[in-house]
């Protein structure tokens, strides 16, 4: 496996740290606010315990006794389309955006790919020190999700991991992740759900975000983002060359979402930097 200097811009190695097998490159004044962020997120977040995943039973995911919620089926429909896309390719260098606790990373590098997850999260619940608990490797890296220019363009597949919703400008983080891919490389983008009507879902993001500031005086979200992905987004994602099929597995979710458009569809997208179709 290629080490952690491979996929870091050269003007951004000396922000390289590791601690316990975990990297990170935060310039300071990111770090300052990453880090208050997160020490006031964990303070106030209390476990379920009740939907918690054994370590042990990490390698399972996304399958597995603990993987049975709605957000672990929609997990598997996307991996069984991530790997469809793939298909036979071997020895691929994938990123890995918002990895949660390693599941992808690891389906992926057990196939004998080179991968580089990141995320803010440390938590082994919910983050990077998930890394620990599967047998096989990867480059775990804690960064700024929105700072492509730190990393080099050596990607054969970029994923975005059912977390696009949370970018503070979609279309445009995209954009600039193509530029990150080799010839003939694959930008995906897992578990889209999409809003036909919206309204309910901004009253719901609105509502979330006042109750943490009412009851903690926290803004639970890092940066500013608008937290959901309407038809408007799907438009401009297509105009800018992605293609989207809907999971088979949620037909009956997704045509649903029709007659009910406050409720949405599934899709994932798909772009290749060489536009074959």
């Amino acid at each position: 496996m290629e080490s952690i200097r491979y996929f870091v811009r050269g003007d951004y190695s000396h922000l390289i740290k590791e601690t316990n097998g975990i990297y990170s490159i935060l310039e300071d004044d990111f770090a300052l606010k990453l880090n208050a962020f997160l020490g006031k997120y964990h303070s106030i977040k209390i476990p379920d315990t009740r939907n918690a995943i054994p370590p042990d039973n990490y390698a399972e995911l996304p399958y597995g006794k603990f993987a049975s919620s709605f957000e672990w089926k929609l997990k598997q429909t996307s991996y069984e389309a991530i790997e469809k896309i793939i298909g036979r390719k071997q020895n691929l260098t994938i990123l890995d955006i918002g990895s949660f606790n390693g599941w992808l990373s690891n389906c992926l590098a057990s196939k004998g790919h080179t991968v580089v997850s990141t995320d803010y999260f440390l938590n082994k619940d919910y983050g990077l020190e998930s890394y620990k608990y599967y047998k096989t490797s990867w480059l775990p890296l804690q960064m700024d999700l929105e700072r492509t220019d730190m990393l080099e363009s050596v990607f054969d597949v970029i994923i975005i991991n059912h977390c696009l919703q949370f970018q503070a400008h979609p279309i445009e983080y995209c954009n600039r992740l193509k530029k990150m891919l080799k010839k003939n490389g694959a930008l995906i983008l897992a578990g889209l759900p999409i809003f036909r009507n919206p309204q309910n879902k901004i009253r719901e993001v609105a509502a979330f975000k006042r109750r943490y500031l009412q009851e903690h005086q926290f803004n639970i979200f890092l940066k500013e983002t608008k937290g959901y992905l309407d038809t408007s987004d799907l438009k401009e994602l297509k105009d800018s060359g992605f293609r989207f099929n809907t999971y088979r597995k949620f037909y009956l979710n997704n045509l649903a979402s029709i007659f009910r458009p406050r409720h949405p569809f599934y899709t994932y997208g798909i772009w290749n930097n060489d536009a074959t179709p």
